[in-house]
Protein backbone atom coordinates (compact mmCIF):
# COMPACT_ATOMS: atom_id res chain seq x y z
CA UNK A 1 0.00 0.00 0.00
CA UNK A 2 2.30 2.39 1.06
CA UNK A 3 4.22 1.96 -2.98
CA UNK A 4 1.12 2.58 -4.23
CA UNK A 5 0.33 5.59 -2.54
CA UNK A 6 3.48 7.06 -3.00
CA UNK A 7 3.78 5.98 -6.54
CA UNK A 8 0.15 6.27 -7.51
CA UNK A 9 -0.77 9.77 -6.94
CA UNK A 10 -2.98 11.26 -7.60
CA UNK A 11 -4.73 8.14 -9.26
CA UNK A 12 -5.02 6.01 -6.06
CA UNK A 13 -6.78 9.05 -4.13
CA UNK A 14 -10.05 7.85 -6.01
CA UNK A 15 -9.89 4.84 -4.06
CA UNK A 16 -9.77 6.15 -0.97
CA UNK A 17 -12.78 4.79 0.29
CA UNK A 18 -11.40 1.44 -0.33
CA UNK A 19 -7.84 2.62 0.72
CA UNK A 20 -8.29 4.23 3.91
CA UNK A 21 -9.90 1.78 6.27
CA UNK A 22 -7.00 -0.58 4.80
CA UNK A 23 -4.77 1.97 5.97
CA UNK A 24 -6.49 2.59 9.15
CA UNK A 25 -6.41 -1.31 10.01
CA UNK A 26 -2.74 -1.19 9.51
CA UNK A 27 -2.10 1.13 12.37
CA UNK A 28 -3.22 -1.27 14.98
CA UNK A 29 -1.17 -4.18 14.08
CA UNK A 30 1.36 -5.97 16.68
CA UNK A 31 3.90 -5.66 13.94
CA UNK A 32 5.98 -2.66 14.01
CA UNK A 33 7.05 -2.76 10.62
CA UNK A 34 3.53 -2.69 9.37
CA UNK A 35 2.64 0.26 11.97
CA UNK A 36 5.54 1.93 10.48
CA UNK A 37 4.27 1.33 6.84
CA UNK A 38 0.81 2.25 7.74
CA UNK A 39 2.29 5.95 9.05
CA UNK A 40 4.59 5.96 5.66
CA UNK A 41 1.20 5.30 3.51
CA UNK A 42 -0.90 7.36 5.39
CA UNK A 43 1.32 10.03 5.28
CA UNK A 44 2.06 9.72 1.13
CA UNK A 45 -1.89 9.61 0.70
CA UNK A 46 -3.27 12.26 2.31
CA UNK A 47 -0.54 14.65 0.29
CA UNK A 48 -3.61 14.35 -2.83
CA UNK A 49 -6.66 14.61 -0.04
CA UNK A 50 -8.36 17.37 1.08
CA UNK A 51 -12.09 17.50 2.32
CA UNK A 52 -12.30 13.62 1.21
CA UNK A 53 -10.26 13.15 4.33
CA UNK A 54 -12.14 14.29 6.65
CA UNK A 55 -15.11 11.82 8.02
CA UNK A 56 -11.87 9.35 8.66
CA UNK A 57 -9.83 12.04 10.67
CA UNK A 58 -10.97 10.89 14.03
CA UNK A 59 -10.85 7.21 13.34
CA UNK A 60 -6.82 7.58 12.01
CA UNK A 61 -6.18 9.85 15.05
CA UNK A 62 -7.61 7.30 17.40
CA UNK A 63 -5.44 4.76 16.11
CA UNK A 64 -2.57 7.23 15.88
CA UNK A 65 -2.39 8.27 19.65
CA UNK A 66 -2.28 4.55 20.53
CA UNK A 67 1.06 4.85 18.91
CA UNK A 68 2.29 6.95 20.43
CA UNK A 69 3.25 5.30 23.67
CA UNK A 70 5.02 2.42 21.47
CA UNK A 71 8.69 1.00 22.50
CA UNK A 72 9.56 1.71 19.18
CA UNK A 73 11.12 5.66 19.06
CA UNK A 74 10.96 5.16 15.28
CA UNK A 75 6.69 4.26 15.64
CA UNK A 76 6.72 7.37 18.00
CA UNK A 77 8.28 9.56 15.55
CA UNK A 78 6.07 8.65 12.32
CA UNK A 79 3.28 8.67 14.06
CA UNK A 80 3.74 12.46 14.67
CA UNK A 81 4.94 12.44 10.90
CA UNK A 82 1.34 11.31 9.95
CA UNK A 83 -0.52 13.84 12.18
CA UNK A 84 1.14 16.76 10.98
CA UNK A 85 0.38 15.21 7.42
CA UNK A 86 -3.19 14.64 8.35
CA UNK A 87 -3.78 18.19 9.80
CA UNK A 88 -1.96 20.08 6.48
CA UNK A 89 -4.62 17.82 4.64
CA UNK A 90 -7.40 18.27 6.71
CA UNK A 91 -6.74 22.05 7.08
Amino acid sequence: MGQFSEFLQPEITEHYEEVLPCLISTLSDKNKLVQKRGCLALDALCDNLEEELGPYVPAIMQQLSTLFSSSSLEVRELAMSTVAAIAGAAG
